[in-house]
């Protein structure tokens, strides 16, 4: 497996204040696992999991949308329980095709599940190593290699 540095730029104002998306890869990325399209193009973003206390530490709530909730003094961007500050998301960018010019998002290296990036922050500071994960029935995740 390999490793990667994944340049990060910060997010929006509306997305910081909105969902805790504090930054996003200046690229798209492949990634190619067993279950993946290698076609597909994903956006990698990094949350801050503090604007989003556990309401109920400890217990999980079932809504329409899944399970909620569990062990853990925050949320994750998915609604789980967790006493990570930071969580890394991956998701699929939808692919255009037009005859006249869009802007697009610059497409970086192929990753592949199993590899290790470390994110260099536009401050110079690193955060990192984390692992590229596979997860059933969704998107690949970044876990933090302690």
């Amino acid at each position: 497996m390999s490793h990667h540095i994944i340049h990060v730029n910060h997010a929006s104002r509306y997305e910081v204040e909105q969902y805790g998306i504090i930054y996003r890869a200046r690229c798209v990325h492949r990634i190619r696992g067993a279950k993946h399209n290698p076609r597909s193009q994903f956006s990698i973003k990094i949350w801050t999991n503090t604007v989003r206390p556990n309401p109920h530490p400890g217990e999980v709530k079932y809504t329409q949308f899944g399970a909620r909730g569990g062990d853990g003094q925050y949320l994750d961007p998915n609604g789980k329980g967790t006493d990570e500050v930071f969580s890394v998301t991956t998701s699929a960018e939808a692919t255009v095709i037009s005859r006249t010019p869009i802007a697009r998002t610059p497409e970086g290296e192929t990753l592949e599940i199993g590899d290790t990036v470390t994110f260099s922050l536009p401050s110079g500071m690193e955060s990192g190593p984390w692992l590229i994960a596979q997860r059933a029935l969704h998107d690949p995740h970044m876990e933090l290699v302690k």
